[in-house]
């Protein structure tokens, strides 16, 4: 019977360590999803007076925020899109690999009777 009982305590134990892992680790969508809704929750609380602000704020900036924001968003990607492009990797060995792949494959075309120029 302590065998028994000893059994179903170590079961048990992998059970909850198993549920503990599932619990602790969120995916990369379950974290965009809950930074998105945070920022909408707090835009919405600002945008609907429910967050008493100084007028000049709530009127003048606080309409525009979303498009500013869009416009921001934007401008970094873009930015990194660039920085990407700036800092490329010149690869000699992936361009000799690459070309002796097309090589490979203009020879087996030939040889099925495809004309490739």
């Amino acid at each position: 019977m302590p065998e028994a009982l000893d059994t179903l305590k170590r079961s048990s134990e992998v059970l909850l360590d198993m549920e503990m892992r599932h619990c602790v680790a969120m995916t990369r969508a379950q974290q965009t999803i809950s930074l998105a809704l945070l920022v909408t929750s707090v835009y919405l609380a600002f945008a609907l007076h429910l967050v008493p602000l100084n007028t000049k704020i709530q009127e003048d900036i606080i309409p525009v925020l979303p498009l500013w924001s869009l416009v921001s968003f934007g401008s970094y990607l873009l930015f990194k899109l660039g920085w990407g492009v700036v800092t490329f990797n010149d690869v000699p060995e992936a361009h000799k690999e690459l070309m002796a792949e097309i090589e490979i494959a203009r020879k087996d075309l030939e040889a099925n009777g495809i004309d490739v120029d």
